[in-house]
């Protein structure tokens, strides 16, 4: 016979749950489904959000439906007509957003559209009451108060007050509240600053002062940037008063001595994919810079879009050129390649000690030890010189000082940059670092570990700091991670079996006499003669709903590397991918040094390979070598200025032999051309020329 909740009319071919849809159980706009509980479910559509009973669309699908029924029914046809012309693309497809709805039956005339619904947009989603209770939130264009009593004003507009209606009503992608008028304060012709949009972003960084400090940084950093290239370029300007505030000798050093790490600074702060405008910007987590490196994006919970891990807050923004779009940060963008920026070098003094020139010893006042060297007070006695013949002298002592390069521990290669792990504990405090100047900042592992950083147990059956404790995973694979707590690695348990050790078998539930029915993607567990539904690994919920978890979207990012590519593979499980230009597992990521590869970034044997950043480089040929540092040909001098020579020299030829000692009357090169031409033409002939040079 079927369980409780089903039916059929042949129990031996197979039961079906009995619906418990009715006609009240949903709103027309979500879809009943019965759920293996027995109980109706409100379903949503994908890209709309339910609350157990009714689903919602975007801000501006529920805007619509706002003005279709309920309290402000017929009262936001002018508001509809106004989103539409101005930012329909945000509140349809970006967000989140809280949104500012204005009554407006009519459309506003002969204003900026876009300025006007942009200045309604507040990043991120706020109740109202956490907007009352931080006091001041930035819309798009503004600061505004809370003044109480569900009011709030504009701090450059501050005699303007405007009440909120209706608030707290739910949309896919943010939170609506409906406030009494527009807000149209000082509307300027367009939301972005187009007056330069004829003008490349060089070009206008050159027009005006503020931005002359990352011009400067621009113009002295040793290659072009793409400021007045094609594009579409986004670059994050920085405020001169943030590049000022790095006054700790970074600046001068990377201008004077380091210029690679200032040109992969500037790169950090340019998107080469796309002109991103803030709004654009706001719906995104991160992007990768023209540097091959990640900036994390994050909002505030006034409505700040803030930049970087050290958080630089967005300034002026939306300054459009023919090639892209300028935004003021307050602060500079570091990538994390070229941290730490000042080098930490320990360089060695060494001392050697020489012994000059040996002669009688009533002389040796009048010897001199060789130049960059240093005399000492002492002297050698009884060493032997030759002239006239063998005898016994004295010769002074002298001191060379010189200094090695060389990197402190814990750094590695020509920029002395931190080993895998940081300097403090390379390799985690796993393993040992090649470190020193000549090192390439590799981890050779203690015995227990293994990876590129130390950060996997050798044993794929231990766990633990020491790699040293059992692995607690019954039926899956170990994470074999030294802080894994010995779990099972996502979606390796056998089938039928879940929970983090692959320790319990999904069986059906009975409790009681009762069958108690889990949801599909939940298990039993069982607790003497009670049992209790628990969602599978990968899945939260109360066991009788379960819903996947993406744990790429988690503050953790699925475990991966500040340099690698969350990548969601199924409920609970992620794959780790480093990004261009570094390489790694995804759960640890280095950056690439061409320079390192067997292909030296694909430089000339006769030119030196200069590292720039995660998988950039350039070729330099070396002296004595003309080319592009791909391919790098040998100097002729002969075909420059006749290699220094003089002019006679050349035309002599070898007819006169100028071995030994001679003493040469040369004349000038202004004696020469002040020959005439029949003079010339008797004394440089073939057989005048010897006579004159002898």
């Amino acid at each position: 016979m079927c369980m409780t909740g089903m039916v059929s009319s042949d129990p031996s071919t197979g039961c079906s749950l009995v619906s418990a849809c009715s006609s009240t159980s949903c709103d027309s706009t979500a879809v009943c489904e019965t759920g293996l509980d027995g109980q109706p479910r409100c379903e949503c559509d994908p890209g709309r959000i339910g609350d157990g009973r009714r689903c919602y669309g975007n801000l501006m699908e529920r805007v619509v439906e706002l003005d279709r029924a309920g309290p402000q029914k017929r009262k936001l046809s002018g508001t509809i007509l106004l989103f539409e012309r101005g930012c329909q693309l945000a509140l349809a497809q970006q967000g989140p957003f809280t949104l500012f709805v204005p009554l407006l039956k009519t459309a506003l005339s002969g204003v900026s559209e876009d300025y006007v619904c942009k200045s309604h947009l507040v990043f991120g989603q706020h109740l109202y009451s956490e907007l009352e209770t931080q006091g001041d939130f930035h819309t798009h264009h503004g600061t505004a108060r809370c003044k109480g009593n569900k009011q709030f004003i504009l701090l450059d507009e501050p005699s303007k007050v405007y009440s909120v209606i209706q608030e707290d009503i739910p949309a896919a992608n943010g939170i609506i509240h409906i406030i009494d008028e527009p807000i149209t304060k000082t509307l300027p012709t367009s939301l972005r600053d187009e007056q330069y949009r004829d003008k490349t972003i060089g070009e206008i960084l050159a027009m005006d002062e503020k931005y002359n400090r990352f011009l400067s940084l621009s113009d002295n950093c040793g290659a072009p940037m793409p400021l007045k290239g094609p594009g579409p370029l986004t670059v994050f300007v920085p405020t001169n008063q943030a590049v000022d505030r790095s006054r700790d000798g970074s600046i001068i050093y990377m201008l004077s001595d380091a210029k690679h790490k200032l040109q992969a600074l500037l790169k950090h702060h340019m998107f080469s994919q796309a002109a991103l405008t803030v709004t654009e910007l706001a719906s995104m987590t991160q992007i990768q810079t023209m540097a091959n490196q990640i900036i994390r994006i994050n909002l505030t919970a006034d409505g700040k879009i803030l930049l970087g891990d050290k958080g630089a807050a967005l300034e002026t923004t939306n300054i459009i050129a023919s090639n892209g779009i300028i935004h003021m940060v307050d602060g500079l963008l570091f990538p994390p390649s070229i941290l730490p920026i000042l080098p930490h070098r320990c360089d060695v003094i060494e001392s050697k000690i020489t012994v000059g020139q040996c002669v009688r010893c009533s002389y040796l006042y009048e010897t001199q030890c060789p130049e960059g060297t240093t005399e000492l007070q002492s002297h050698m006695k009884d060493c032997q010189y030759n002239i006239p013949v063998p005898s016994k002298g004295c010769a002074k002592y002298c001191n060379s000082t010189q200094q090695r390069a060389e990197c402190c521990k814990g750094f590695y290669g020509a920029e002395c940059k931190p080993c895998i792990g940081g300097f403090q504990e390379p390799c985690y405090g796993k393993g040992t670092c090649f470190d020193g100047i000549h090192g390439n900042g590799s981890c050779a592992c203690q015995s227990a570990f293994k990876g590129m950083a130390c950060h996997i147990c050798s044993d794929p059956s231990k766990h633990g700091e020491n790699c040293d404790e059992e692995c607690r995973c019954l039926h899956g694979v170990c994470d074999n991670r030294p802080g894994s707590q010995g779990v099972c690695r996502r979606g390796s348990c056998l089938e039928g079996l879940s929970g983090d050790y692959c320790d319990k078998r999904a069986t059906p539930c009975n409790s009681d006499g009762l069958s108690e029915h889990c949801h599909i993607h939940a298990f039993c567990s069982y607790s003497g003669l009670h049992s209790t539904c628990v969602c599978n690994v990968g899945y939260e919920g109360d066991g009788h709903y379960c819903v996947p978890v993406n744990p790429c979207l988690q503050s953790t990012r699925g475990g991966c590397d500040t340099n690698a590519e969350c990548v969601y593979l199924g409920p609970g499980n992620t794959s780790c991918v480093c990004n261009q230009g570094w390489s790694g597992d995804g759960v640890v990521c280095s950056e690439i040094d061409n320079c390192q590869l067997e292909s030296r970034g694909g430089c000339s044997n006769n030119a030196n390979c200069k590292s720039l950043g995660p998988a950039q480089s350039e070729c330099v040929c070396q002296s004595g070598y003309t080319g592009d540092g791909i391919v790098c040909v040998l100097i002729n001098p002969c075909q420059k200025k006749n290699g220094g020579c003089h002019a006679l020299r050349d035309i002599g030829g070898d007819s006169l032999d100028l071995s030994g000692n001679i003493t040469a009357l040369v004349p000038s090169r202004s004696a020469l051309r002040n020959l005439n031409q029949s003079e010339k033409n008797f004394w440089l002939g073939r057989y005048k020329l010897p006579h004159i040079l002898k």
